[in-house]
């Protein structure tokens, strides 16, 4: 599998946990199944128990890999790619298609639902729910591989309500750098699945 990065590319490390976790790197070593890199503040140790997913490149033309833990020495840590390299998001935010389900919690309100993710991309998320909730200010909570984050929203419009439901659609705010990790994996996940169907 063909690596794009050369040494000196800089880099994100996602360690897949819950919560996610990640690191600014920069490549030291480049070949086409690994990578080594030097990360910025990494951590006391890197855990070979979860998988990783590195990126590259700037917001509309990033590129992201699936990979483990071989070994680290110092600030530098090695990885072997498991996935090839696939784009991360062609466009800025691109919406890529989804149904899983959601706790949509109006902050407002303070009133709970189910629902179920339409679709989602780095800038927010659409969701279809019951009734529409109290407020601009929506909290989503959402689960993915074993993993879960509740994600700060804005209300940007909703469509009318029918007998399918109220699709809500939300612009990401003030989201922590966890939160963020999550969402690059969810986006990860969905795209690699849709790519392998």
């Amino acid at each position: 599998m063909a690596n794009p990065v050369s040494p000196g590319t800089p880099i994100t490390i996602v360690r897949r946990s819950n919560p996610p976790e990640q690191w600014s790197a920069v490549v030291v070593i480049s070949r086409d199944d690994s990578l080594a890199a030097r990360a910025t503040s990494p951590p006391a140790a890197w855990d070979p128990a979860f998988t990783y997913m590195v990126s590259h490149g700037q917001p509309g033309n990033r590129s992201f890999a699936i990979c483990s833990f071989v070994a680290s020495k110092d600030e530098i840590a090695a990885f072997r790619l498991t996935t090839p390299w696939r784009p991360l998001d062609r466009r800025l935010h691109k919406r890529l298609s989804a149904d899983m389900p959601v706790e949509v919690r109006s902050v407002l309100g303070s009133s709970r639902q189910a629902g179920r993710l339409i679709d989602i991309s780095l800038g927010g998320l659409a969701v279809r729910v019951e009734a529409r909730p109290g407020g601009s200010q929506i909290e989503v909570s959402l689960w993915n591989g074993g993993y879960a984050a509740t994600l700060p929203c804005d209300l940007v419009r909703a469509s009318d309500p029918s007998e399918a439901g109220c699709i809500l659609h939300l612009r990401f705010r003030d989201l922590s750098q966890p939160q963020s990790a999550f969402i690059r994996q969810v986006i990860g996940s969905l795209s690699a699945s849709q790519e392998a169907s």
